[in-house]
């Protein structure tokens, strides 16, 4: 098991996400345009990385279906699941942390 975080421009650690056997790594961010990010990837437990090309990862989508769909899946919730994330810290106070709770459950229970 492990995690992945960022240090912000004040040098505070946020932690992004957690990170299950078996789980893929900035899927997205291998096919995008500058493709380049910084932030780390912490072990919890002995764990094993497998790093792959991009050419390697559109070869394997090319011949199965099914690679490409579990590639494809998790990027738009840990798109929601970040953007989420990025709101609630743009939240300065416990007050507007609060608010945007309470918001977000009146949203969800409309």
């Amino acid at each position: 098991m492990c995690y992945g975080e960022i240090v912000d421009v004040t040098g505070k650690t946020i932690k992004i996400e957690d990170f299950n056997p078996p789980s893929i790594l900035a899927s997205a961010v291998l096919f995008a345009t500058n493709n380049r990010m910084s932030g780390s990837v912490v072990a919890k437990t002995d764990c094993e990385i497998i790093a792959m090309s991009k050419q390697s990862i559109l070869t394997l989508c090319s011949l199965h279906s099914q690679f490409l769909n579990n590639l494809l899946n998790p990027i738009p919730d840990k798109f929601l699941f970040i953007s989420h994330k990025l709101i609630f810290y743009s939240f300065k106070t416990i007050k507007e942390k609060l608010a945007r709770y309470i918001l977000s459950l009146w949203e969800k229970y409309l």
